[in-house]
């Protein structure tokens, strides 16, 4: 059941203490969940998942890999899923862990509109449940 969450922890638990976080590994687990997030969107565990490998293959969760695959399923999906935007709250909300975590002095104008932007669609649109610390996430890290 890709619901659920004891599930992805057991998958996890079986794959770090048997073969380890290998490179080909992750490689393979990235593709069995981006499939998994792709056909439903608004479970957390999946995400929570992604979250999990992807600390195994870089010291920054902003690999480009995953961050492409975020990109592209909002661009793709969310811009215009209308209808059903509250389903792309997770995909939303890791945006803006990566936009944080990405250390690129470069990109730190432009990473900051994003977290503004991105925290403004969540606190307003998708997730007003949690208004309060989106505006939060906003005043932190895109007012720097």
């Amino acid at each position: 059941d890709i619901r659920n969450n004891s599930a992805w922890n057991q998958r996890y638990f079986v794959i770090a203490h048997t073969t380890g976080f290998k490179d080909d590994i992750i490689e393979r687990e990235l593709d069995y969940v981006e499939k998994r997030i792709e056909s439903c969107p608004d479970n957390e565990s999946s995400w929570n998942y992604l979250r999990g490998i992807a600390r195994f293959r870089s010291t920054n969760l902003n690999d480009q890999r995953i961050w492409k695959f975020c990109q592209n399923l909002y661009e793709n999906h969310f811009l215009k899923d209308d209808f059903n935007n509250r389903q792309w709250k997770f995909l939303l909300g890791y945006m803006i862990e990566l936009l944080i975590d990405d250390d690129q002095e470069e990109k730190r104008n432009e990473n900051k509109k994003m977290i503004t932007d991105l925290g403004e669609k969540l606190a307003l649109q998708i997730d007003p449940i949690r208004k309060k610390y989106w505006r939060y996430i906003q005043e932190q890290y895109a007012t720097e």
